[in-house]
């Protein structure tokens, strides 16, 4: 019942604010002598507004696809920030109407606002519940153990498909040491350069020794790594296909990640 309310809250978190944000401006309107500095915030607000639907028309197709919507969204953000005075005036207006209440709907309401304000705590964070996976992993002592065993057991220049954690672990052991033909790092960071779209089709197509030999080729190196944490998505099927695969493989810290060579 909990995780139901909360979830329930969260999905009509936009709806609430638009109510708000309606509600304030027709509060403002009819005091608008005293509001008109608010008039600067609402353009403002418009402006972005006007600046997201703009952008959405732009491609931004050097970005991997889940990624292209994130500049848009980010200006659409800050246009809502600009509506937050009248946000603002609605909870003024709000509050002022309960003062007047008496005391058992005075407790009810502040009980409700705890809940809210208990949910959004809880929104605001990471989760893995039974209704979201945020997969808000940071970089871990498995991924460090990984990319030390791959510089240690490698046999001369070679490229590493893996994903964005295993990638800072790389560059936080070793910096940016090696870059090879067309410039391409050896770990496939940004996640706009064309090593991640590699990396993509190993763990969401198939992690097949094609995919990984045209990678080495685009880089010119003979040598290739696959990296596959065990909190990735679809974890067993894709080890098993790695497996039969790769020129052999290696088990980190009690299975925590899977190095394939190729």
């Amino acid at each position: 019942f909990i995780l139901n309310f909360i979830y329930l809250y969260g999905l009509n978190l936009k709806l609430v604010i638009f109510l708000l944000v309606i509600v304030g401006m027709a509060i403002a309107w009819q005091h608008r002598q005293n509001c008109r500095v608010l008039m600067i915030y609402f353009i403002m607000s418009l402006a972005l507004l006007m600046a997201y639907l703009g952008t959405k028309t732009l491609p931004f197709s050097f970005l991997i696809n889940y990624e292209r919507d994130n500049y848009a969204a980010r200006i659409l953000l800050v246009s809502v920030f600009f509506l937050a005075p009248f946000i603002l005036i609605t909870l003024y207006w709000l509050l002022a109407k309960i003062i007047k209440q008496n005391y058992f709907i005075k407790l009810a309401w502040l009980l409700f606002f705890a809940v809210l304000i208990t949910a959004s705590l809880y929104l605001s964070y990471p989760r893995f519940d039974r209704y979201f996976n945020s997969h808000g992993y940071s970089v871990s002592a498995s991924d460090i153990s990984a990319v030390q065993w791959i510089a240690e057991n490698s046999s001369g220049d070679y490229i590493v498909l893996a994903n964005q954690q295993v990638s800072a672990a790389a560059v936080r052991q070793y910096g940016f040491s090696h870059y090879y033909k067309n410039n391409i790092f050896y770990y496939p960071i940004p996640t706009g350069g064309p090593l991640y779209n590699y990396y993509l089709k190993m763990v969401y197509q198939k992690p097949s020794r094609q995919t990984m030999a045209e990678a080495m080729n685009l880089a010119d190196v003979r040598e290739g790594y696959f990296v596959l944490n065990k909190y990735w998505w679809a974890f067993d099927k894709i080890l098993d296909k790695a497996k039969l695969e790769a020129q052999s493989w290696q088990e980190i810290n009690q299975g925590q990640v899977y190095i394939f060579k190729y």
